[in-house]
């Protein structure tokens, strides 16, 4: 199941940032929200639900260390998103950035294809977890 956020009117402060973008960015980001928790849950769940003395090596047809790995992967992209978007603003507080919102534009698409990238591994790894094992 795809996740997928509803089409309602999206309110922006900064009016000059592109609408498209803007969705996108906001679509890719409910996604990776939502692929983010399943993945969790998935995890945890078949840790649970298994004996301490023996850890699942696969979840349905995936193996485990490929689901955590893509955790840890989004972890870690989130961080950089975050960061990236925080110096950004510092540059245009201290008056460093002329075409701030250019500049924001397109930090927020290659944002969105790397969160895309990224929802689209989560979506075939939980795919393949829901799979029969055999």
């Amino acid at each position: 199941m795809k996740p997928h956020r509803s089409k309602t009117a999206i309110v922006s402060g900064n009016k000059s940032i592109a609408t498209e973008i803007l969705e996108d960015w906001l679509d890719a980001s409910t996604n990776f929200y939502v692929y983010y928790n399943q993945l969790i849950a998935c995890v945890s769940q078949s840790i649970h639900t298994v004996s301490s003395y023996q850890q699942p090596t696969f979840i349905g047809q995936c193996p485990l260390d490929r689901l955590v790995s893509i955790v840890i992967d989004m972890q870690a992209e989130l961080e950089v998103l975050v960061k990236e978007m925080k110096e950004l603003d510092k540059k245009e507080s201290k008056g460093r950035s002329s075409s701030s919102t250019a500049k924001k534009e397109l930090k927020l698409a290659k944002h969105t294809r790397r969160l895309n990238k990224l929802n689209q591994h989560a979506s075939t790894r939980l795919w393949l977890a829901g799979l029969s094992p055999s």
